[in-house]
């Protein structure tokens, strides 16, 4: 699966840009939101919900609209997309573009950041054309505002690229990846995550079309910036670990398979609390490997540990993630496989 990239602004840039959040009647206001986005770094989903509600209650007094208003709104968006709540989501993003485009005006660049982050939405949901068009929208803005060779342009082509991935649109997505990996090279340095997250998102388009080598290529250069820029304990080098592993597995290479997904799920237990979608993921391919490998026991558990995270932190996120032995596809079947591209 690829990357899909969230672009928001932290609570930090919002007020540095609109001065007046900070006023001291506003302290309510920023203390929760402060809290919130603190709890939701620390990966404590629960608190960072309360304490975005009740930055959400501390603006049903501003006149409409108030960019605060906004803030608090894309908060709880973000934090229920994490957790599959996408209705909830979509509804709050809706809101989010009334406001920044009352405020901002049509044509703003952080109306194209709300464009982009309901295309995620609708991405989920699997309402294809709908992302199609408001990605587009915002790659239209941020062209228009700032230019074609930002990091919010390439992050926008790199998810649009994905998206006709997904969509079968095989003939669109290499140069979209290519052109949004080489946009951020140039403006990040090569040793950046965001370029880390591009190679993935490509790796991922080649690992489809059955293109191993390129694809085992980009995820290992993905793997050593990442191991080098994060730190080797970091959650998305455990991503990028789950999705070599998966490379090699789908190639039938359990040997070299094995000790990836080990590594990755050491990482995973302890940042799990932060990402529980993505343990999940590697709970399931590791499982889908011992399944092939005949430990039919062991990757039973494997599965029924999965199912529980997603069931226990992300509830909305079960049925798409849900798998059970009796289903699982042959060796080199990749659809069967959840692929972390990040």
């Amino acid at each position: 699966m690829a990357d899909f990239k969230t672009i928001w602004m932290s609570t930090i840039a919002w007020l540095a840009l609109w001065p007046a959040l900070v006023a001291a009647d506003d302290r309510t206001w920023k203390t929760h939101t402060e809290a919130g986005e603190e709890a939701y770094r620390q990966g404590n989903l629960t608190e960072a919900e309360k304490e975005f509600k009740e930055a959400r209650r501390e603006t049903d007094g501003l006149a409409f609209p108030d960019q605060r208003q906004a803030v608090s709104l894309e908060n709880l968006a973000r934090l229920y997309s994490l957790q599959g709540k996408y209705g909830q989501a979509e509804a709050l993003y809706w809101q989010v573009l009334t406001i920044r485009e009352k405020i901002l005006g049509a044509t703003h660049p952080d109306l194209a950041t709300a464009f982009n982050n309901l295309a995620l939405i609708y991405f989920a949901e699997q309402h294809y054309h709908e992302a199609e068009r408001f990605y587009l929208r915002a790659l239209a803005i941020w062209e228009k505002t700032q230019g074609a060779e930002t990091s919010a342009f390439a992050t926008g082509l790199s998810n649009l690229a994905s998206l006709y991935n997904a969509m079968g649109k095989y003939d669109k997505p290499e140069s979209l990846h290519k052109r949004a990996l080489g946009l951020m090279e140039k403006l990040l340095g090569a040793g950046h995550p965001d370029v880390a997250t591009c190679m993935n998102n490509l790796g991922d388009f080649y690992c489809g079309r059955g293109r191993y080598s390129e694809a085992e290529r980009l995820i290992r250069q993905a793997l050593a910036i990442r191991e080098k820029s994060l730190g080797p304990e970091h959650r998305k080098v455990a991503t990028s670990l789950n999705n070599l592993a998966v490379l090699y597995t789908i190639q039938g290479q359990y040997t070299a398979a094995e000790p990836l997904f080990l590594r990755a799920l050491a990482i995973g237990k302890k940042t799990a609390v932060a990402d529980p979608v993505e343990m999940a993921k590697i709970l399931r391919n590791y499982g889908i490997l011992l399944r092939k490998t005949k430990r039919k026991s062991e990757a039973a558990k494997m599965l029924a540990q999965a199912n529980d995270l997603l069931k226990n932190n992300a509830p909305g996120k079960l049925a798409q993630h849900t798998v059970h032995a009796r289903s699982l596809m042959s060796t080199r079947d990749s659809s069967v496989f959840d692929r972390a591209w990040r």
